[in-house]
């Protein structure tokens, strides 16, 4: 609606105001879940639009998430808001066993469509590269390649495995990923 706009247009007190007014009709309300999510993701936007986001703002985004998901549930549901959090963790406040934890736990949720627990998957892995965990990280990769071969999923799991092997120095195989990704987005394109 008029919210998701706003955000659109990072016109973020316009969005705020307008999922504030829903929110405020009560947890009765059809709309009230989608607002609150609302919420936080315009805030999330407006934090991250930010060069260098002041560590209160993080801070105020990270408890948003929280109430929020323990609100309306830590579920398939609002995994993009569990998501959400993850990258706030690890990217923003240092804390990228706290995000792995939230990933793992979400990847393992009952009730979770294959892509999105794919998309989980690959941003586990960012984060473990980004420890230094860079085998653990290749296995998730190769998890999602093997699962999404025809898929842009798969091409993408690729891509991230091949500059993972060319920075652990791998320069061969390296080659060899990128070769075959060549091969596969004429196939993607053509199809």
């Amino acid at each position: 609606g008029l919210g998701d706009m706003a955000v659109t247009n990072k016109q973020w007190e316009v969005a705020a105001k307008c999922y504030q007014y829903v929110v405020s009709a009560g947890a009765g309300s059809p709309w009230y879940s989608a607002a609150r999510i609302g919420l936080v993701t315009a805030m999330d936007a407006r934090v991250r639009d930010q060069a260098d986001p002041p560590k209160d703002q993080l801070d105020a985004l990270q408890k948003a998430y929280e109430s929020t998901l323990d609100e309306l549930g830590r579920t398939a549901a609002n995994i993009k808001l569990i998501s959400g959090l993850a990258q706030l963790e690890a990217y923003y406040l240092n804390d990228a066993d706290g995000a792995e934890a939230l990933l793992q736990q979400a990847i393992a949720m009952p009730g979770l469509d294959p892509q999105t627990q794919a998309q989980l998957k690959l941003d586990l892995g960012d984060i473990q590269v980004l420890q230094g965990d860079i085998w653990d990280a290749s296995l998730l990769y190769s998890q999602v390649s093997l699962d999404f071969k025809q898929d842009v999923l798969g091409s993408d799991a690729r891509l991230r495995n091949a500059k993972v092997s060319f920075y652990s120095g791998d320069f061969l195989w390296a080659k060899a990923q990128l070769d075959i990704l060549k091969a596969g987005t004429s196939k993607l394109i053509a199809n």
